[in-house]
């Protein structure tokens, strides 16, 4: 509402500027283009005859590089004015949603509701997502660290399982095995593993 009013007032002046232009346009038409500008030159060397001068004496292509570059780097300002102005709208439109009392009784009478047809909710832990690959660099690298540890490659070998890579986890099993010949739950996890390998 408090933005709508400046806006029509904007709007009203910019109307009445186009009609008084409007209007005169017939008599400029009239004029002879060299009057015209006679008018433009004469109103500026009149009033400001020294900045007539300097624009003049001015070598515009010699600074043309730089004023490209500089008219490039205040874009880019605006720009992430314009985008701060935005992230800014978003979040108070999103807080102003949010207060309203109309989401506030919607959000309610949908809980309620829930309690109603559900009871109880159980909540279980949500166990975040598993990057394999950032495992998988970390432990080829501790594996060039520490080589003959039978347990880092089990580990690998259980990624690559995760990552349904079964070449990789066959080798990596078979590895551990070599360092740990003893070990049951590895031999069991290879032998699965070359079930899964394709043929």
């Amino acid at each position: 509402m408090y933005l709508q009013i400046p806006l029509f007032i904007i709007a009203g002046l910019m109307l009445g500027i186009l009609l008084i232009v409007w209007r005169k346009f017939p008599y400029l038409k009239k004029l002879p283009i060299d009057a015209e500008q006679k008018m433009v030159g004469s109103f500026f060397s009149d009033f400001f005859p020294e900045l007539q001068q300097s624009f003049k004496k001015l070598d515009w292509v010699s600074y043309q590089g730089y004023l490209l570059r500089e008219f490039e780097k205040f874009l880019r300002r605006l720009k992430v004015v314009s985008l701060k102005l935005e992230g800014w709208a978003n979040s108070l439109i999103k807080k102003i949603k949010s207060n309203t009392p109309e989401v506030k009784n919607t959000k309610e009478a949908i809980s309620q509701a829930v309690k109603v047809v559900t009871g109880p909710v159980k909540v279980f832990p949500v166990e975040p997502p598993v990057n394999y690959k950032k495992e998988e660099q970390s432990l080829i690298i501790e594996i060039a660290k520490d080589p003959k540890n039978a347990e880092l490659y089990r580990r690998l070998g259980d990624i690559y399982i995760a990552m349904k890579n079964f070449v990789d986890a066959q080798e990596s099993l078979k590895t551990a095995l070599k360092l740990d010949p003893d070990d049951d739950k590895t031999k069991d996890k290879l032998a699965r593993t070359e079930t899964m390998l394709p043929m």
